[in-house]
């Protein structure tokens, strides 16, 4: 590597998502909104919406750390206006790795589909399940978030913070300084438990689902 990224590319990292990031907000807002206040008495008889509703709540708290990064974000990091320190810093790792539960419930809602439309399988079933699929997500993700807390792992990274070794950018150059904690063979690694695994494994279980739904369908044509 050749060193850390200039001054404008943190910037942007940073600053970019106070739009995106605010827009993701208030569309998961509204979906909250219609589920709790417009539409409680109806739309959460429906399992899938009980599933949208969880996963809005987990976006909705990822894009709030993400918009407002140069809150959190340690001064003297490379981020332009950082206000946070290394406290802000980690309740924003924090809420980034409980983000992934929103991928999760995405998984769910997948299999939801395909298991009514594929196996015949009838809302009032899941129902019964569906308590644990809540417990389950929330305990691992929020166990996974405190952990790396627990160990530091949430750090100072391009313009954010999230998984990265200290000192930020210890592994950027030969010239740069000695990693104190998690050099990058073993930042690897626990970039693929605390990240990457869950990633591809919720694109396996949402292709294989939706192609298993467009096949049953297309077979009914």
């Amino acid at each position: 590597m050749s060193g850390p990224p200039p001054a404008w590319q943190f910037a942007c990292a940073a600053y970019i998502p106070l739009l995106t990031a605010n827009l993701s907000v208030v569309g998961s807002g509204l979906i909250i909104y219609s589920m709790l206040v417009v539409g409680r008495q109806t739309k959460l008889r429906k399992p899938h919406n009980r599933l949208l509703l969880a996963m809005s709540i987990y976006d909705l708290l990822y894009s709030l750390v993400k918009a407002w990064t140069f809150l959190l974000a340690p001064a003297g990091y490379g981020v332009p206006g950082a206000q946070g320190n290394m406290q802000t810093c980690r309740l924003q790792g924090f809420f980034i790795e409980m983000a992934h539960a929103t991928g999760a419930y995405n998984a769910l809602l997948s299999v939801y589909f395909w298991l009514t439309i594929c196996r015949g399988v009838k809302p009032e079933r899941w129902t019964r399940f569906e308590p644990l699929a809540h417990i389950l997500v929330f305990v691992i993700f929020v166990g996974f978030a405190s952990a790396g807390v627990a160990i530091e792992l949430f750090n100072p990274v391009f313009g954010f913070c999230f998984i990265g070794s200290y000192p930020p950018g210890c592994e950027s150059s030969p010239e740069a300084p000695t990693c104190d904690r998690f050099p990058p063979q073993t930042l690897g690694l626990l970039y693929e438990i605390f990240a990457q695994a869950w990633v591809q494994a919720y694109i396996l279980i949402v292709i294989a689902t939706n192609m298993a739904i467009w096949w049953k369908v297309r077979q009914q044509e």
